[in-house]
């Protein structure tokens, strides 16, 4: 028999408020950011409209954490900073990620996300990551200058860019941690997330199916999706912020974390800040067609005067739900 009207919206009103659990990747990287603030400087002084710089950047970004947080009292964050070679977890800060994790981090309100733990995670944080960064870059020079090993020297030059695909495992280690501790690894549910098969990989590319497979897939997925949250599990999600070019010696790394990601629905959101009008990220985009997310390159004014913001907020902030 059908439905009632009622019921109708009150679960598709259940839907669109999923709590959701969203990890931030953020590009930090000093030399890329150095650069950036030295064009804007330039175009600044041309008259013509410059980068952001990190401080705006990461303004946007903050303001974007906190919609995202007043969105649902249940929604968890977790920060992950990238400089160069370097990663590590911004916020939450040192042990208080497991408490995040089990459930037992919350603020005077109630709230999983606490805004001034959040800010200072993510402000103090950028500092430490950038500080580790120039001080094994700087040990390195030291290394390379002694020993003149060409080889070495030609390693350093091809690894530009950030370690996004470092950051990548890492997110979704975290978002199975996350799965786990809520009972996603009960037999019901799909596999563990970091489970792939042995023909799971970049070849798997460019495997084409029919429109009777595509159906199965797109119907297994509501079911898993309708799973999660009858058991309260949170919606999981990826977001990184890049502003670094891509680093080609990554890019079987990333994919394959593409590829996990998409095999356990979790949604890779990408938002690529170029400098000028032909840079983007040929990775990011890649990964954000291939698990549904949403893929931008805000360019000149889109970044400076609240428009970095403005694109944060109406592109990445709707939930999958809404989506």
């Amino acid at each position: 028999h059908s439905v009632p009207k009622q019921d109708r919206i009150m679960s598709s009103i259940t839907t669109i408020q999923d709590r959701s659990l969203l990890i931030l990747i953020v590009d930090v990287t000093p030399s890329t950011w150095g650069r950036r603030t030295h064009l804007r400087k330039i175009s600044e002084q041309r008259g013509k409209t410059g980068p952001a710089t990190l401080n705006e950047a990461l303004s946007a970004t903050l303001s974007f954490l906190l919609a995202f947080a007043s969105c649902h009292r249940d929604n968890a964050v977790v920060i992950i900073g990238v400089a160069g070679s370097e990663v590590g977890v911004l916020y939450p800060r040192k042990d208080s990620l497991e408490s995040m994790i089990s459930g037992n981090m919350e603020d005077e309100g109630g709230c999983r996300v606490d805004v001034t733990k959040l800010r200072e995670g993510l402000l103090f944080g950028v500092q430490e990551l950038a500080f580790r960064f120039s001080t094994k870059l700087n040990d390195e020079l030291a290394k390379l200058k002694a020993s003149n090993d060409a080889t070495h020297e030609e390693t350093m030059n091809r690894r530009n860019g950030a370690a996004i695909a470092a950051a990548t495992s890492l997110a979704l280690c975290i978002i199975n941690r996350f799965m786990v501790a809520v009972g996603a690894n009960d037999q019901t549910d799909s596999d563990s997330l970091l489970r792939r098969k042995e023909d799971d990989g970049i070849l798997s590319m460019i495997s084409s199916g029919n429109i009777d497979g595509s159906s199965k897939k797109n119907n297994a997925h509501e079911k898993r999706m309708a799973h999660r949250r009858a058991r309260g599990m949170p919606s999981p999600r990826i977001m990184i912020i890049q502003a670094s070019e891509d680093n080609t010696l990554d890019y079987n790394a990333f994919m394959n974390c593409v590829f996990c990601a998409n095999k356990n629905d979790v949604v890779i959101d990408g938002c690529f800040l170029p400098i000028s009008q032909r840079d983007t990220s040929t990775f990011l985009e890649q990964a954000c067609d291939r698990t549904g997310g949403v893929y931008s390159t805000p360019r000149a004014k889109a970044q400076l005067d609240g428009g970095l913001t403005t694109v944060l907020m109406t592109l990445f902030l709707p939930t999958l739900a809404i989506r």
